[in-house]
């Protein structure tokens, strides 16, 4: 499943490409723990994109 996400608030490229590869490696590990740990290191660090990236992630696995 390749799929580009990209962050919809305006950041600059170098912080959207660092972002996505992250999000990327995310996606392809799709562990339940690592997600769960992931989605919420995200919100520490104010990703909230990202947590709703994880969650959709969640439902296209199953």
């Amino acid at each position: 499943m390749q799929k580009q996400y990209a962050i919809m608030d305006g950041d600059d490229v170098k912080t959207n490409t660092i972002y996505n590869s992250l999000l990327s490696q995310i996606y392809k590990a799709c562990n339940e723990y690592l997600r769960f740990f992931s989605m919420h290191a995200y919100l520490s660090q104010g990703f909230g994109v990202g947590y709703l990236d994880a969650l959709i992630c969640v439902q296209e696995q199953r």
